[in-house]
């Protein structure tokens, strides 16, 4: 609210701008009635009536040099601004308004096409998602699948080996067995033959050397001298001639 410059109490009603100074309805009377006043403007209350005053020459700025860009006083337009571009403060605003309209209506059309351009993006971000996403999910089943085949082909080689495992290892045993079998029959007949041995009387040593088993047939349990787990070379031709 503009207080009354002269009593600081009544909200103004007018500013002069010829007396620099705002006055309520009782103070402002002598604007009204007295013919001396008759020249004074007067203008709706101004709050910023300080603002306006040009701080060269003391007065009103009322008008507005388009050349400098600024307001002036009816002072400076004869001594600063004479040949300049001038108009009143409110025709300037009218004309700045139309102009800023116009920058509105640009910047609005240039708002929306960039929203635009965003949304685009925004959409070729999410196809660009939605693609990577269906790339992995292929390579995922592709690299699954291998892994199965991997594991598929491990898991059978594993039980070849495993079969080849057991095959050997019963042929071993079969061996072992036979073996075995074999060292008993041997020491059978390592202790007949010491028994014998230990006989003093000829007649019965030579009974019990008839009902043994024959030396030859003993040797033959083990092949001989030789290791039966080793194969026996062959014989050639001019060998078995000789």
């Amino acid at each position: 609210v503009v207080l009354c410059d002269a009593c600081r109490e009544t909200a103004a009603s007018k500013t002069c701008l010829t007396c620099m100074a705002s006055y309520c309805e009782e103070h402002l009377r002598p604007h009204q009635e007295n013919p001396v006043f008759a020249s004074h403007k007067l203008a709706e209350p101004l709050a910023d009536l300080r603002e306006r005053i040009c701080p060269e020459h003391s007065k009103v700025m009322e008008f507005f040099c388009k050349t400098h860009a600024q307001c002036i006083c009816v002072a400076c337009f004869p001594l600063k601004h004479n040949g300049c571009a001038i108009s009143s403060p409110d025709e300037r605003r009218i004309e700045l308004e139309a102009e800023l309209k116009k920058t509105l209506y640009m910047l609005d059309g240039k708002i929306e096409k960039t929203l635009l351009i965003i949304s685009q993006m925004k959409e070729q971000q999410f196809l660009l998602k939605e693609s990577a996403s269906c790339r992995k999910r292929a390579l995922e089943i592709e690299y699954q699948q291998i892994r199965d085949l991997i594991d598929t082909d491990e898991h059978e080689a594993m039980k070849t080996v495993d079969k080849e495992l057991e095959s050997g290892q019963a042929k071993h045993q079969t061996l072992v067995m036979k073996f075995g079998q074999n060292v008993e029959q041997m020491r059978g007949a390592k202790e007949s033959i010491e028994n014998l041995l230990r006989q003093k009387q000829s007649l019965k040593f030579l009974q019990l050397t008839k009902e043994m088993v024959p030396y030859h047939q003993i040797c033959l349990i083990w092949g001989g001298s030789q290791d039966p787990t080793q194969k026996q070379p062959q014989q050639t031709k001019e060998q078995g001639r000789s």
